[in-house]
């Protein structure tokens, strides 16, 4: 609901003031830069910036990615796309108890 005594476009850049304060802020806590700070909306887009964010800055002979078969699906399927952009992967399965079947070959 809109309020009278505001624009919609003062809100914004008032939440937006808000939201460069907590990256400054996070960013000190942790000896960041607030440029290094991201804020995203949930876990998902979260593993997939970050799947994609480190295998695709790694150089070409670094680039390799080991995965459980129980991975959530934003993990599998972040991986599987991009294993279809060069980059190896492998799908560890588990045994009946959960655990990671380690005789799988690199």
């Amino acid at each position: 609901m809109e309020r009278a005594d505001r624009a919609p476009c003062a809100d914004r850049r008032a939440v937006a003031g808000e939201v460069d304060l907590a990256r400054e802020r996070v960013a000190d806590a942790i000896g960041a830069t607030p440029e290094e700070i991201v804020f995203v909306a949930s876990g998902s887009e979260a593993n997939n910036l970050a799947l994609k964010g480190l295998m695709l800055g790694a150089l070409p002979e670094r680039r390799r990615l080991i995965v459980s078969s129980v991975e959530h699906p934003s993990v599998l399927e972040t991986a599987r796309h991009l294993e279809t952009r060069g980059v190896p992967l492998t799908i560890v399965p588990v045994d009946a108890n959960g655990l990671l079947d380690l005789r799988v070959r690199r």
